[in-house]
């Protein structure tokens, strides 16, 4: 996993679920889990709207989309960070979250 998903089966994990945690850059092992502070997507509160429009329009999807939709909405749709603590990306406004900026 790099992140918080993994690549095979796309499930969103929680960093301190992996076994045998390693560094994706260097191969270490000596790893520490530190606390931030996010923004999040409150996707678990969009289930019901996000349901209807897949069903509406998930047949024109390419099947593997489809599937994948279907399966995050079976385990329940997970409320996901939009900010990260990292030099680049889209930055977050310092007038209105100072705190993430």
């Amino acid at each position: 996993a790099r992140g918080d998903q993994c690549e095979n089966c796309t499930r969103v994990l929680d960093p301190t679920d992996l076994i045998n945690p390693r560094s994706a850059i260097s191969g270490s092992t000596d790893l520490e889990v530190r606390e931030t502070k996010h923004l999040f997507l409150l996707q678990s509160k969009l289930q019901g709207e996000v349901e209807k429009w897949i069903d509406a329009t998930a047949d024109s999807w390419p099947q593997l989309s489809s599937s994948i939709a279907r399966k995050w909405l079976t385990e329940g749709l997970h409320d996901r960070a939009i900010t990260r603590d990292l030099d680049w990306g889209v930055p977050v406004p310092a007038d209105v979250w100072p705190e993430l900026a």
